[in-house]
């Protein structure tokens, strides 16, 4: 693991503050140490005091206005000097990238603002996102960076550096646009649920940069460092200058295989994608939609065992008037016991119970067993009846 110095110690020595020391361990007999600009906010970071950035083989940015060096409103005359000052940073990043440096950024929500001096820094994100090969929108159309978080990150391309980072779950507070998928030099390293990328490399001039959720603790951000600390190590050839022929073979096998992952991973994600259409397809319809609303009327708060019965009762009249035929042959089609249908039916109509018919006297109570019993059948037959729906509407062609 790399070791970093205290931004204050950092300052004593003469080096900026935000100035981390990376030392790889096992690399030879001296180690190697790598430059890595810490421009983190917790960590007195920030892009005022630092070298001329070509300097460091990589920056971990925190793209705050605080780390950015723009404060508050503050007087138009030092608003303006900071943008000034953004406006040299953004040239040297570019000569940064030139020099094949690896740029960590914090994937955090977009905070905008106005420009004084013309230079469009209208949001924290654009002084590093303007130097990717990429359409950076501020405004509503398509924006690269999009609002959204939660922590079902998982990540999709095996044996990258920065996986076990990813793996450990990191809250993510921001989405990346699904549309940077598609580009060549984009690899995206990991998706939230609904598929959006939440993590990225991109990669710029001979550098890149790794677009990554924020690090939610100390064993987050040690993480972070190992990933940054073997990246650098790959991209060095440190210890990888001279290769006996069965680790030459081994590499192969290695790229091999993470390539077959990629493959199956796509292969399956691409079925996903198609299987997801139909069933968006099949929930549009009154029948399903009908079906879902009884279950959810017999089993969602406030449900009775009167309520359930009557929801579930009708659910099974929905069915057999949409197949125009019985219940026994309703439970033919959807591939269920027609017993199962008929207990619904029958403990519906129970008099002796006051469910769906009005009695004199005091009702009996429903036995708890024969209730969940019904529950459980009614369960099934609503899926039955989405199986069929989806097979059915995968006959049809699906809008893309």
């Amino acid at each position: 693991m790399g070791e970093a110095s205290q931004p204050g110690a950092a300052a004593s020595h003469g080096r900026p503050v935000g100035w981390t020391r990376i030392t790889l361990r096992d690399v030879g007999e001296s180690g190697s140490t790598y430059n890595v600009l810490s421009l983190i906010e917790r960590d007195h970071g920030n892009l005022i005091d630092p070298h001329y950035l070509a300097e460091y083989e990589a920056i971990i940015l925190e793209p705050s206005w605080v780390v950015l060096g723009i404060q508050g409103e503050g007087t138009v005359g030092g608003v303006s000097a900071a943008e000034f000052m953004l406006h040299r940073r953004s040239i040297e990043l570019g000569e940064f990238f030139t020099a094949g440096g690896l740029l960590v950024v914090w994937l955090i929500p977009v905070e905008t603002r106005l420009s004084y001096t013309g230079h469009n820094y209208l949001d924290n994100h654009v002084w590093w996102a303007a130097h990717l090969d990429i359409s950076y929108t501020t405004g509503l159309q398509d924006p690269l960076i999009a609002p959204g978080s939660g922590v079902s990150i998982q990540p999709v391309e095996p044996g990258h550096a920065f996986e076990k980072y990813l793996e450990s779950r990191p809250k993510y507070v921001a989405r990346l646009a699904q549309h940077i998928e598609q580009l060549e030099h984009v690899t995206v390293l990991a998706t939230n649920r609904a598929g959006d990328p939440v993590a990225a490399e991109i990669a710029v001039g001979a550098g890149s940069i790794v677009i990554v959720p924020p690090p939610g603790g100390d064993k987050q951000r040690e993480l972070l460092s190992e990933a940054i600390n073997a990246t650098l190590k790959t991209r060095s050839g440190l210890g990888f200058e001279w290769k006996v022929p069965e680790e030459l073979e081994l590499d192969a096998e290695r790229t091999e295989v993470l390539r077959r992952l990629r493959d199956e991973r796509r292969k399956f994600d691409e079925m996903r994608a198609v299987q997801q259409r139909v069933l968006a397809e099949v929930f549009k319809t009154i029948e399903v939609r009908r079906a879902l609303k009884a279950w959810r009327e017999a089993t969602g708060p406030g449900a009775t065992p009167k309520k359930a019965m009557y929801a579930l009762h009708g659910m099974l009249e929905m069915l057999t008037g949409y197949f125009g035929t019985g219940r026994a042959e309703v439970a033919q089609t959807l591939g269920v016991s027609h017993k199962s249908m008929n207990r619904i039916a029958e403990l519906a109509n129970r008099r002796t119970l006051n469910l769906r018919h009005t009695m004199e006297g005091k009702p009996e109570d429903v036995d708890p067993d024969e209730y969940n019993r019904i529950l459980a059948e009614a369960h099934g037959i609503v899926q039955a009846f989405i199986n069929y729906s989806y097979v059915e509407a995968a006959k049809l062609p699906v809008n893309v």
